[in-house]
């Protein structure tokens, strides 16, 4: 009788014990949310948006250098770098939600940069100064936005332009 008595009782610690070590444990929804958050980087929470276009020199090359987006409000610049590859001129540039413009800045060419705006949208509307202002263009998350063509170039100083 007592060896029965010892067994059942091991059986009941082992299934006792079975069961609390291989029962799926439950997941408070708080938890989770701080799981996740640690294992996301700032870039992934952030929107972003897509910006295509081309870039334009005059000239019969485009020299290296850098697409440079200016975010309106925040005046954060962010670059990107553009090689030339055969007769390739169009770019793609991944940005965060907000309004940008938009220059190129070839590496040597003494300040000289180039622009998006009216000018660059429709080359025969660039007889005015207004056809020389840079446009604004707001990026959204998940939106592609084509023809930014940086193909203004109308010899100013790059502070004047860009500030």
């Amino acid at each position: 009788m007592m060896k029965k008595l010892v067994v059942l009782i091991l059986i009941v610690i082992l299934w006792g014990g079975g069961f609390y070590f291989f029962k799926q444990k439950e997941i408070k929804k708080e938890e989770v949310w701080l799981n996740n958050k640690e294992q996301i980087s700032p870039t992934q929470v952030s929107k972003k948006g897509t910006v295509e276009g081309k870039i334009c020199y005059p000239s019969s090359f485009i020299p290296d250098g850098q697409i440079l987006a200016k975010n309106v409000q925040t005046k954060e610049i962010f670059s990107q770098v553009f090689k030339m590859e055969g007769n390739n001129q169009e770019f793609e540039m991944e940005l965060v939600e907000g309004k940008y413009v938009f220059a190129y800045k070839p590496d040597e060419a003494g300040g000289m940069m180039g622009f998006y705006s009216p000018c660059a949208v429709e080359m025969e509307t660039c007889a005015t100064d207004e056809s020389h202002e840079l446009i604004e263009v707001e990026v959204k998350a998940g939106e592609r936005l084509k023809n930014i063509d940086i193909c203004d170039y109308y010899y100013e100083t790059e502070k004047e332009r860009w500030d």
